[in-house]
């Protein structure tokens, strides 16, 4: 089996709420979802992905405390876990955010045992590359390829990469 934009479309959107203010540019979503959607070959006795929302409203990395805030506003996916928001573990952010109806993408751990539990959560709908890797967060394409091609040969969850949306809109073509 192949990703494609089929059936990534239901559990990958780029309309994140809350991402400093500001909506990335089309550019900048299509793109995104392109990357998403090409994939490399993933084994093929994989069962198909549950589906998720039909649509996803996100929201940047969010404090448990915040999530009331946030369901009431509509946002159904939590984009990022915040490591040691209000000394809160990953294991329980995660708990939380399924208490409260959310679906939301983090990213894996080097545990296998969380590793499983991340296989079978079907509200954890993709793992995140580090954050806009062609900016700020400065990692080269080889170690985003790398990170891809080992999630992928441990199971078939989508991975979400985030591009610098500023960088990526005003950047010249060769630079990606």
């Amino acid at each position: 089996m192949k990703l494609n934009a089929r059936n990534n479309s239901r559990t990958l959107n780029a309309f994140f709420a809350g991402q400093r203010g500001r909506l990335p540019s089309t550019l900048h979503l299509i793109c995104m979802l392109l990357l998403l959607a090409t994939g490399y070959p993933v084994r093929a006795a994989e069962p198909p992905l549950e589906a998720g929302p039909d649509f996803l409203i996100g929201v940047w990395y969010q404090p448990v405390s915040n999530f009331d805030k946030w369901k009431a506003r509509g946002i159904n996916t939590l984009v990022g876990c915040p490591e040691n928001a209000e000394n809160v573990s990953r294991e329980n952010w995660m708990a939380a955010a399924k208490k409260a109806g959310f679906n939301y993408i983090a990213k894996p751990t080097d545990d296998a045992d969380d590793i499983k539990s991340d296989l079978a959560d079907k509200n954890l709908i993709a793992w995140e590359q580090p954050d806009e890797p062609d900016g700020a967060g400065n990692v080269p394409a080889d170690k985003i390829l790398e990170n891809y091609k080992t999630w992928k040969a441990l199971g078939n969850k989508p991975i979400l990469l985030n591009l610098d949306g500023a960088r990526f809109q005003f950047s010249k073509p060769e630079d990606y």
